[in-house]
């Protein structure tokens, strides 16, 4: 019974995401051959504010901003943008 509650929720990434503390998320990496910093204020689990220096479209801040900060719904709401394997790169 322990293990299946470990299993079902202590291990998700909805729990660990959703019942932490708050935090901030920075990145730093070369995109289209220029330095890009993300930086990502999360609050139980949600982006609530990005600010972004590089070569990101401008209105991308927007665009996360009130979104869980978890690979899947960063991956569907930024899929016209960028691919999967950059939204990993950028923003986890």
């Amino acid at each position: 019974m322990k293990i299946k509650l470990a299993n079902e929720k202590y291990k998700t990434t909805q729990w660990n995401v959703l019942y932490n503390a708050n935090y901030v998320f920075e990145n730093t990496f070369l995109w289209q051959n220029q330095l890009t910093k993300i930086s990502l204020k999360v609050k139980k689990g949600i982006c609530e504010t990005a600010s972004v220096n590089g070569v990101l479209p401008e209105d991308i801040q927007n665009v996360i901003k009130n979104v869980p900060h978890e690979t899947s719904v960063f991956q569907d709401v930024l899929k016209n943008r960028f691919t999967s394997k950059e939204v990993l790169l950028f923003f986890f």
